[in-house]
C-alpha cells in the first residue's frame, strides 16, 4: 500500500510538471509545475498514509471482542 501511494503521488508530481511545461511557454514553467505537483502530491501522501498505512487502531484487533 505504501508503495503505491509513492507511484500514485509522483504520477501528479510529473502531470503538473508537464501540463504546465506544455500550456505557459516560460523557461521556468515546468519548475513552476513541479514545485506545485510535489507540494501537493505530498500533502495528498502524507494524508493517505495517516489514514491508510500507518493506521494503528487499523492494525490491533479489537480489545471488546470474546473469545
Amino acid at each position: 500500500m505504501y508503495s503505491f501511494m509513492g507511484v500514485f503521488t509522483t504520477a501528479i508530481f510529473w502531470s503538473f510538471e508537464l501540463i504546465f511545461d506544455g500550456i505557459f511557454n516560460y523557461q521556468y514553467a515546468k519548475y513552476l509545475g513541479a514545485l506545485i505537483g510535489l507540494t501537493i502530491g505530498y500533502i495528498i501522501k502524507y494524508n493517505l498514509d495517516k489514514r491508510f498505512v500507518f493506521n494503528m487502531e487499523q492494525h490491533q484487533p479489537s480489545q471488546d471482542k470474546k473469545v
